[in-house]
């Protein structure tokens, strides 16, 4: 929770960056996704919910200001000691982005360590996390997720994609809620 609230103080305190070269860079790593999928010849039964979560959320980005901040590979990557003190540096780089990007990855943590994955999140927000906020989330896993695919492969082969449709089922319950599952499970648990 304090690691999720420093990043907030953290974000709140850094100045505005140019937003336009990353809106616009990461809408086409979207656009690129999109013809992807529509040039390949494999097309699951439920491939439509990806593309319609994507093109939803697509248009969130210009909504967003963009800050240089610290952003990690993995949440997992901020070491925490014996002691409780931690390094928010240590293993960061930074970036001119939307600063809930920094979760981008939040879902690989989650499901590893759920409680500390949703207390970042919820130190974050305060504990009041918006639904909008989810929105974003699963806009970049999904669109990370596949971009990564693409990156490497120059194309979006039929495997990959299937087995990355099936790990974005287990974050998202095979999207029947936008809040990712393993999520859910931490604040129900929080509840009883």
């Amino acid at each position: 929770f304090t690691i999720g609230s420093d990043l907030r103080k953290y974000h709140d305190a850094t100045s505005l960056a140019d937003t336009s070269s990353w809106t616009k860079d990461y809408e086409t790593k979207i656009n690129q996704i999109f013809h992807e999928y529509g040039i390949q010849d494999y097309h699951g039964a439920n491939d439509y919910i990806i593309l319609d979560l994507l093109t939803q959320t697509k248009n969130l980005l210009k909504d967003r200001d963009n800050i240089k901040h610290l952003i990690y590979e993995n949440l997992d990557d901020i070491e925490v000691g014996e002691n409780g003190q931690y390094n928010l540096i240590k293993h960061a780089s930074f970036s001119n982005s939307d600063p809930f990007y920094v979760f981008h990855n939040i879902n690989k943590t989650g499901v590893k360590n759920g409680a500390y994955a949703a207390g970042l999140i919820d130190g974050y927000f305060k504990g009041d996390t918006p639904n909008l906020f989810f929105k974003y989330l699963v806009m970049y896993t999904l669109t990370d997720a596949f971009y990564e695919i693409i990156a490497d492969k120059k194309s979006l082969p039929e495997e990959a994609f299937k087995k990355t449709m099936e790990e974005l089922k287990v974050y998202y319950d095979d999207f029947s809620e936008i809040k990712p599952k393993w999520y859910l499970s931490c604040r129900k648990n929080l509840m009883q």
